[in-house]
């Protein structure tokens, strides 16, 4: 379980049919998160699922996806790379 505070910036593209042009429109907001993960450990390595659920005034930011990571043993060291790949989801916009 992990929970805290976190920073989004979005960009979403804001199209004008009537006057045929484009722009970009940012929104930045700051909210609490609430996660969960489950994973698997065999020796160095670690694989599993995990989910996120982030808390902003306007909007939810959800993402589920899984990560893969390997730990080196360095006396009472233990550096690590983290990869994760996934899906977010924007709601109540």
């Amino acid at each position: 379980m992990e929970g805290g505070y976190e920073y989004v910036s979005l960009e979403t593209c804001d199209v004008d049919q009537a006057t045929l042009t484009a722009g970009f429109i940012e929104s930045d907001a700051h909210g609490g998160f609430i996660g969960a993960g489950l994973g698997l450990r065999l020796l160095s390595f670690t694989l599993g699922p995990r989910v996120r659920w982030g808390f902003f005034p306007d909007y939810q930011l959800f993402s589920v996806g899984g990560e893969f990571g390997v730990r080196i043993q360095l006396g009472i060291l233990e550096p690590h790379l983290l990869l994760g790949v996934g899906y977010t989801a924007v709601g109540n916009l």
